[in-house]
């Protein structure tokens, strides 16, 4: 059977995250690492929609390629919570 959620529980990024696991220097961790996973994927996006606009001499927007890494993003968010919920 599974906890209770704490009383101090937050959903992030679809991600079950407490309050008091943001204190501190363990907590900055977290947040740094979220960014950096993140910003890799941002670029990582980016460079298959330049591949893929070059590839059909199309343009694409900033806009559209981080509109597209948010929706990335938001699915891996859901993943993790159905794969360890």
């Amino acid at each position: 059977m599974a906890d209770a959620p704490a009383d101090d529980a937050q959903e992030v990024r679809g991600f079950a995250i407490t309050t008091s696991s943001f204190t501190g220097e363990k907590g900055s961790v977290l947040i740094l690492l979220s960014q950096q996973l993140k910003a890799a994927l941002w670029y990582a996006v980016g460079k298959i929609v330049d591949e893929e606009t070059m590839r059909q001499n199309r343009n694409a927007t900033p806009q559209f390629t981080g509109a597209l890494t948010e929706m990335v993003w938001m699915q891996i968010g859901r993943y993790h919570t159905t794969t360890h919920a």
